[in-house]
């Protein structure tokens, strides 16, 4: 065999034979080719009477196994334990995922192009519930290559789904998934293996597919509503990211740093903070933000700062790392300021706007003022509000609305006009407005 394919399955009644469809109907022959391991991680639904029978129709290419409920570590490791000594590939899919049909063709080629790789990935692409691609996809858009993780340190790889190794390297290298870790398991597995090497391949004319669960009770989703998702996470994942750095080079070099901020940017996002705070306990809350902060002290700003996130995300990091607040560019000189409106109505011929100022660089002062430039040039200034509007993040005010509130009037035919804020240094044009256009995307809405 050419690949071996480990399917772990829990309840996956569902989705699980568009799953296998998609890895029998690949144009790289699937009898000729393709083994596939469905290890039943103790389903309580279907899912098993749809395994006997692709391995009644497949006996050749598919093999079987039933386990007690383990969860997807102990299913993958069993799964590798029945990897066919023959086979030169070992990939994984959950089982409501597919293959595009060309990705075992596209990488049984890139493999024979680039004989020094061991490890190799394809992009992900989401399907169902939303459309789209990982964020990580950037870097296939140069095509298929070898990753050096020390020159390319910001182009981390996290996930299982769509990673290619080979078999003679996994047996030699002994790694494992490891079964005390209910979540990041699978970036650990794929990261001793990356780390030892130093470089991965990137297959660009391939996807897999990654299914985004209407009812959202995939594991990913489910994961931030247990609690192993934060403190032993931190602990037991990224504090082992750490320490292998430091077995292997001395040091935690640039591409571990770049990772572990890159994954912790997660836990500042609203609905994830929002979800911590609910699940947590006080003590508990305390134990996460004590480890949050000693990993950062591992980590150089530098890998903080060219991160693709929101400046007040950088100053909360900063500012943990740090024990005190941590300003980057309180300023209006980055385009990063927009005018957010919350209500509209029209009366006695005003058209009545509220809302806020917002930035992701600059707090407003109690003295700045938002106004409208009409296109007469004419400049009406907004009544300032408090908006009662602040992020948090675990507890924590990060930005602060107070100032930034507006409740502005003006003559209903300026239907053309442009928001601006002025402060006691400086005065800039924000944001355009057309209410026409805005009714007529409106209005196409409803007819398509």
């Amino acid at each position: 065999m050419v690949f071996s394919i480990i399917i772990p399955i829990y309840n996956s009644e569902k989705y699980l034979s568009e799953a296998i469809d998609s890895l029998t109907s690949q144009t790289f022959s699937f009898q000729e080719n393709v083994e596939i391991i469905l290890v039943n991680d103790g389903s309580t639904d279907k899912s098993e009477q749809i395994c006997k029978r692709y391995k009644k129709k497949y006996p050749r290419n598919i093999k079987y196994i039933y386990i007690e409920n383990s969860g997807p570590s102990t299913a993958r490791n069993e799964g590798l334990n029945l990897v066919s000594q023959n086979s030169s590939y070992i990939t994984f899919l959950d089982s409501d995922d597919k293959l595009e049909a060309n990705t075992l063709e596209t990488v049984n080629q890139f493999f024979k192009e680039n004989h020094e790789v061991n490890l190799a990935t394809i992009p992900v692409y989401y399907f169902e519930k939303e459309k789209g691609q990982n964020k990580l996809n950037n870097r296939f858009l140069q095509g298929s290559r070898v990753i050096n993780i020390f020159n390319e340190y910001y182009s981390p790889q996290y996930y299982i789904g769509g990673v290619f190794i080979k078999n003679d390297y996994y047996k030699k290298s002994k790694v494992s998934f490891n079964e005390n870790l209910l979540f990041w398991e699978d970036a650990l597995f794929v990261n001793e293996i990356i780390l030892a090497e130093g470089k991965y391949g990137v297959i660009a004319d391939a996807a897999y597919w990654y299914r985004k669960r209407n009812d959202t009770t995939s594991l990913v989703d489910l994961s931030w509503f247990s609690k192993y998702r934060y403190t032993d996470l931190l602990k037991n994942g990224y504090t082992h990211m750490i320490n292998r750095s430091l077995d292997l080079y001395g040091n935690i070099i640039p591409y571990v740093q770049y990772m572990l901020v890159y994954h912790m940017k997660l836990f500042l996002f609203q609905k994830n903070s929002k979800i911590l705070m609910e699940i947590l306990t006080t003590e508990e809350k305390e134990d996460f933000v004590t480890a949050f902060k000693q990993i950062l002290r591992f980590v150089s700003d530098s890998y903080i700062l060219n991160q693709n996130m929101r400046t007040y995300h950088k100053e909360f990091l900063l500012k943990l790392k740090y024990g005190r607040d941590y300003r980057l560019d309180d300023s209006l000189n980055t385009p990063t300021h927009s005018i957010r409106i919350t209500q509209k109505k029209i009366r006695h011929g005003k058209l009545m706007l509220k809302g806020y100022f917002h930035s992701d660089s600059y707090s407003m002062k109690k003295e700045d003022k938002v106004f409208i430039k009409t296109p007469s040039k004419k400049i009406i200034y907004a009544a300032a509000i408090n908006p009662e509007k602040q992020i948090d993040i675990w507890g924590y005010v990060i930005k602060d609305y107070e100032h930034a509130g507006f409740d502005i009037r003006i003559p209903i035919w300026n239907w053309r006009f442009q928001f601006g804020i002025k402060t006691d240094q400086n005065t800039i044009l924000i944001q355009n407005i057309n209410l026409f256009s805005e009714l007529w995307r409106k209005i196409k809405k409803m007819i398509y």
